[in-house]
């Protein structure tokens, strides 16, 4: 699929606030660095999904299966979800998440196409 112009200039606004979401979204730094072991992930079906896995284990159940003792993984991906929907999973983002993982923008080409 051939992305014109205006397609690139509306999706690079829509990255762009959701960057400057997850700036603003944190007030307090965190104080127990060491504490910081929470991976989210953030996204849409490729994250999110159960649904397709035929009662196999899902991205997040993977992922807790090999993250190291003490750590957590949260999905806050939800299927069908498109790069603007990223700003309402940032607002339920955990005080203690460390890392994100995004994985988005599949369900935008598909609108496009």
């Amino acid at each position: 699929m051939l992305l014109t112009a205006d397609m690139l200039s509306r999706r690079r606004g829509m990255i762009a606030g959701v960057a400057a979401t997850l700036m603003h979204s944190r007030s307090t730094p965190a104080k127990d660095l060491a504490a910081m072991k929470h991976v989210v992930l953030l996204g849409d079906s490729v994250f999110d999904n159960a649904a397709y896995v035929g009662g196999g284990p899902d991205v997040v159940t993977q992922l807790r299966q090999r993250l190291p003792s003490g750590w957590r993984a949260s999905l806050l991906a939800v299927d069908g979800s498109v790069i603007a929907s990223i700003a309402q999973q940032l607002a339920r983002l955990p005080a203690d998440a460390s890392h994100l993982v995004i994985s988005v923008g599949g369900n935008d080409a598909l609108g496009y196409a």
